[in-house]
């Protein structure tokens, strides 16, 4: 059994406590739900930050602060069962420091894989809190109504779109009021 110390415990309490880990995986796993903001920068192209390796991530940025979230590259364990898993370190750096450092998972699916951030205090190597903590969910609330802005104006052009598209089709020549 793998020994977990109290730091770890705590940190694991406090993640949870402010849903990081939640917003984390919905970041890695679903980073097309988002978009900038007016006060927040939003990139996928982790590449390049020079930390650990990170190949899927997200950067946000908002004045002179700036959030980096990625994952290392994911190495898969194969089951005697045939089932798989993968597995990845998962980092949070805030202003240059890192502030998490944890474990991610990615299992395939019959429609596709999933991710998830761990907050289990064995999987938890880097916690520092901060003022991080309150700021991602902020963040993250700003780039997610970003991105449903951006994904209902799309909706509302392509109505236009085949609205005006039926219109031409249509003459009725002077009968509408039939």
């Amino acid at each position: 059994m793998l020994e977990v110390s109290e730091n770890q415990k705590k940190a694991s309490l406090i993640l949870n406590k402010f849903g990081i880990t939640e917003i984390l995986t919905e970041l890695l796993d679903k980073p097309y739900q988002f978009d900038s903001s007016a006060s927040i920068s939003l990139s996928q192209d982790v590449s390049k930050k020079e930390i650990q390796n990170l190949v899927k991530g997200v950067v946000l940025e908002s004045g002179d602060q700036e959030m980096v979230f990625g994952v290392s590259d994911f190495r898969t364990t194969y089951m005697p069962d045939g089932d798989s898993t993968s597995h990845a370190n998962a980092y949070l750096h805030f202003n240059g420091e890192c502030v998490l450092e944890t474990s991610a998972e990615r299992t395939y699916l019959e429609w596709g894989a999933k991710s998830t951030v761990h907050d289990y205090p064995f999987s938890i190597k880097t916690f520092k809190a901060g003022p991080w903590l309150e700021l991602l969910g902020k963040w993250h609330d700003g780039v997610k109504k970003a991105g449903d802005r951006r994904d209902e104006l799309r909706r509302e052009e392509q109505r236009a779109k085949r609205d005006k598209e039926e219109e031409s089709k249509f003459d009725l020549g002077g009968y509408e009021d039939c």
